[in-house]
This record gives structure tokens, sequence and C-alpha cells, in this order.
């Protein structure tokens, strides 16, 4: 009895110190150029969030926080804005935020995998939308374009040694860069 309790106890313990860990990505919100906030993605298995709040002198003008969950296909958001609440689930998220599917969609897969997709259009969420690769010696600037949509373009930039972005753009009424801290 005590063996098989042992037995169990080890095997318990190796499985949990080989358990992924979430991943979490900071990033530096900059409108038009000035700084504006933070958002952090976390990636967990087929998990992944993505939140962000008004910091600094934006803050003073204008409050504004988000959440937004993928879990497993399902889509969720959070909006705060002052003191005002709003949640929105699927399709609803795309005519939003068209741009927070793009994100999931690039943090969910391979880099290898939206290369071999660079001048084709494919269908992300509800949109189509077009994918160009620029390769530089530093790094790969992944550009999607989405069809008719109020969001005009959305660039990742990751460095060739890495898998996640240093920089992420989005282009639409505002423009917004994520910079990695």
């Amino acid at each position: 009895m005590y063996k098989q309790i042992t037995l169990f106890i080890i095997l318990l313990l190796i499985n949990l110190s080989y358990a992924k860990k979430p991943t979490k990505i900071e990033y530096t919100a900059y409108i038009h150029g000035i700084p504006a906030g933070k958002t952090v993605v976390i990636i967990n298995n087929n998990k992944i969030e993505v939140k962000g709040k008004t910091k600094g002198l934006i803050n003073i003008f204008y409050k504004y926080e988000f959440y937004f969950l993928y879990d497993h296909g399902k889509m969720k958001l959070i909006e705060k804005e002052g003191k005002k609440k709003k949640v929105y689930e699927g399709e609803k998220i795309n005519k939003k935020k068209p741009w927070l599917p793009l994100i999931v969609s690039f943090f969910k897969e391979d880099k290898e995998y939206f290369k071999k997709l660079n001048g084709k259009t494919v269908k992300i969420g509800e949109k189509l939308i077009k994918i160009y690769i620029i390769e530089t010696r530093n790094e790969d600037i992944f550009v999607f374009k989405p069809q008719n949509s109020k969001t005009k373009k959305v660039a990742f930039y990751v460095k060739k040694d890495s898998v996640y972005p240093y920089k992420i753009e989005i282009i639409g009424k505002k423009e917004i860069i994520l910079q990695k801290k």
C-alpha cells in the first residue's frame, strides 16, 4: 500500500515538473506615438488571454480597460470605458475589435505556418485577410490586411531568433503600437 502511494506521489511530482508553464508577454501601448497603457498576452495551451488598460497622461482624460479570452475556439471580450461595462462574444468581437482574433491567431500558430500563406487571402475569424511577409536580415514582418474592415493593417515584427513579436502595429481609426517591454 505504501509503495503504491509513494509511486503515485513520485509520478504526480514528475508530471507537475514537466507541465508547461504559461507564457506571459508584456507590451507598452502607444496611440499615435504617445504612451497610453499596458497590454499583457498570456498563452497557456489552447487558452490565450489579452488584458489591457490605459495608463499615464491618457488615463486622466480617458479610462479604458479590456479583457479578452480565447479558450478552445470560444472568444469573449469585456470592455470597461469609464464606468460603462460591455461584454462581447463570438462574431460581435470581429465587428468591434477585428484585430483581436488576428493577435490570437498569430500567437496560436507557428511563424512558419504564416510564411506558407505569404501572398494568400485566408479567413481568420469571420474576416478575409491578405497576408504578406517581409523578411529582412534580422526580422520577419508579418502584415495582415483585413478586407472590408475598419482595421486597415495589423503587422507583427518578430526577430529571427524569437517566437513572439517584439512589436505589433494596429492601423485603423487610430494607430496603435504595442512595444515589448
